[in-house]
């Protein structure tokens, strides 16, 4: 067993690091994990960078307005700050402001970083989106890969963290302000509470029905979690990040 995951590497990069360094080990099973959250926007955006003609230190000076190695440094230590804090300081990061949900009677705020694909497009504006064909692309080519080599190829869907504990929230007038900050001219959000989870099903169902038309394996975590956090209240998420927490690695590797 290895792991050849990277955190922040986009689908056509794990396609790189497929051939590169995973085919030459023979594999019984190859497990490729799509996270909701934004792996689709990761996949339009490493698109850009490889039609820009320009260096990925050039593109990623022009995007961010930083040097790559001092973008990805702070980006980490901001992280790891705001992993380890009780709670964010929610002058400097209102996009982290708590959020209560309900869970099992006891009241546990969280933040939820705002997601302007999964929040705001409906099914079919994110089938058009180029970042879903990018993404489908890649786990194509993935599959490609493995058929070649003999190897089972199963997609890992990772849900977000509003995607598992959307019907827990009991705070939904803070709710209705983290969506509120994300309305402009371009993306419109409209609130109300159940067309937002139409819109958070939108992709998971999307992805389902598309790897279903291509005959691709596939395991979706949401369910699953969703029904654990109704059963038991558990935090899976760090409290003021995306990323799931040790009970929810422990949680996934029993799906």
């Amino acid at each position: 067993e290895i792991n050849l995951a990277m955190s922040g590497y986009a689908p056509q990069q794990s396609i790189e690091v497929l051939k590169r360094y995973g085919i030459e080990r023979n594999p019984k099973i190859v497990l490729f994990q799509i996270f909701y959250g934004n792996d689709m926007g990761d996949a339009f955006r490493f698109a850009q960078w490889q039609a820009s003609g320009k260096s990925y230190f050039q593109f990623t000076r022009d995007e961010f307005g930083a040097m790559p190695q001092l973008f990805l440094t702070w980006k980490y230590i901001e992280g790891l700050l705001r992993l380890n804090r009780p709670h964010p300081d929610t002058n400097q990061e209102e996009k982290w402001k708590p959020i209560e949900c309900n869970l099992n009677g006891e009241i546990v705020p969280m933040g939820f970083y705002p997601n302007p694909h999964m929040w705001v497009l409906n099914k079919d504006e994110l089938f058009n989106h180029p970042g879903f064909y990018y993404l489908m692309t890649s786990i194509k080519e993935a599959k490609q890969i493995c058929d070649s080599i003999g190897a089972e190829f199963i997609v890992c869907l990772i849900p977000d963290k509003l995607m598992v504990y959307y019907d827990f929230i009991a705070d939904e007038e803070n709710l209705g302000r983290l969506l509120e900050q994300q309305n402009h001219e371009k993306l419109k959000i409209e609130r109300g509470k159940q067309e937002l989870r139409e819109k958070l099903d939108g992709q998971k169902d999307l992805f389902n029905q598309a790897l279903t038309n291509y005959q691709i394996q596939f395991i979706d975590f949401t369910e699953p979690l969703r029904e654990h956090v109704k059963n038991s209240g558990d935090v899976l998420y760090y409290r003021y990040d995306t990323h799931w927490n040790a009970k929810g690695h422990e949680q996934a590797a029993q799906i």
